[in-house]
């Protein structure tokens, strides 16, 4: 039998993706920042396998949204997604590089973070005046501490969730 805790992130992206005709795919996190980069390695992870222009079978848009991210909601707008995965660096107490989904009510609005707002603000906005569904993955960093290397473990996480979103391509 799986590992369910594993299996999870996998589950909750599986039912909201088979849905989404339009899927906006933003990676957040500062590539300087040693684990950090967990949110941006993801999205060129899956960029990488996205197939030929026109191929697709849903139609996506790919956002670094580096260490502020609340500056892409004009760009999410206008490509008008039905859901929007945000990846990012969280601290849960897991396992360096295990990937969950982080449930927004677990993001506190007034937390201390990298970004210049909340990420819980920012789910709260797309939700609420751009009408799409999100899905906040989260990467268990290690060290975040500038000029540190990404770890091995969140590299392989990256390549995880690459591989996983190219069966949606």
């Amino acid at each position: 039998m799986s590992n369910p805790r594993k299996a999870s992130w996998k589950t909750a992206a599986a039912i909201i993706l088979e849905r989404a005709a339009r899927v906006a795919i933003c990676g957040v996190g500062n590539d300087l920042r040693g684990d950090d980069a967990a949110g941006i390695l993801c999205l060129r992870s899956i960029k990488r396998r996205f197939p030929a222009a026109g191929s697709a079978r849903k139609a996506f848009l790919f956002i670094d949204g580096g260490e502020t991210p609340e500056n892409q909601t004009a760009r999410i707008r206008e490509f008008r997604p039905d859901l929007v995965v945000l990846i990012d660096a969280a601290r849960s107490g897991r396992r360096r590089g295990e990937i969950f989904v982080v449930a927004k009510e677990a993001i506190a609005d007034e937390e201390v973070s990298t970004h210049r707002i909340s990420l819980a603000l920012l789910i709260r906005f797309i939700e609420e005046s751009i009408g799409a569904s999100v899905l906040f993955l989260g990467i268990e960093p290690g060290s975040t501490e500038p000029g540190v290397s990404v770890s091995a473990a969140v590299r392989r996480a990256a390549r995880t969730v690459g591989e996983y979103f190219g069966r949606y391509f």
